[in-house]
């Protein structure tokens, strides 16, 4: 368990929280012994995306979609304010951890 951590145990109910107390998981032990994993937590957090590029801010933009994709809606104006798409000579780190 990483420094910060806390595990608190209450009735049947084991709370997992990080350093700022903030809940994580909670997991309630049933009756026949079984442990039922409740993430309690779903914060929805705003992410910067850095890039000057227009390519890569439109490939973000889209979920990842693929530059070959991309290339398509340009050409076929699908999305407003596309305009081309260069393929660049590199591998997206989020597509590649998502795979």
């Amino acid at each position: 368990m990483k420094k910060g951590y806390e595990i608190k145990m209450k009735d049947r109910t084991l709370t997992l929280l990080d350093s700022h107390g903030t809940m994580i998981a909670k997991v309630t032990i049933t009756n026949n012994k079984k442990k039922i994993l409740n993430i309690e937590r779903d914060v929805t957090k705003c992410l910067k995306a850095c890039s000057k590029d227009e390519t890569w801010l439109w490939h973000i933009k889209v979920k990842h979609v693929n530059f070959d994709s991309l290339n398509m809606m340009a050409q076929k104006e699908i999305l407003k304010g596309l305009s081309s798409i260069i393929h660049p000579n590199q591998l997206c780190k989020g597509c590649l951890v998502g795979k």
